[in-house]
């Protein structure tokens, strides 16, 4: 699951290098990443619930659970919030 985690955030990386560029592959990299995520997400917590730990541990995993979400797609600078899409490059 480390390597999943790692590619997803790798990939979340050009995701934003690539959104603040106008590239065209932003968005495809953007849902890449967070498909990858969410996936990571709900398996880490399937085992966590299957194993138990959760009931033993609630303060802990709960406090875990926001570190998973996507700020970025919630945030006032991103088009998909704003109703704006990027300027083209060359074209500001």
């Amino acid at each position: 699951m480390a390597l999943i985690d790692t590619a997803a955030a790798l990939l979340a990386l050009y995701f934003v290098a690539a959104f603040f560029r106008g590239r065209r592959r932003a968005p495809w990299a953007g849902l890449v990443a967070l498909t990858t995520n969410l996936y990571a997400a709900l398996s880490f917590n399937y085992t966590v619930i299957a194993t138990g730990a959760w009931a033993l541990h609630p303060v802990e995993y709960v406090a875990l659970t926001p570190c998973r979400f996507p700020w970025a797609s919630c945030s006032p600078w991103s088009s998909a919030t704003s109703g704006r899409r990027p300027a083209p490059r060359g074209k500001e």
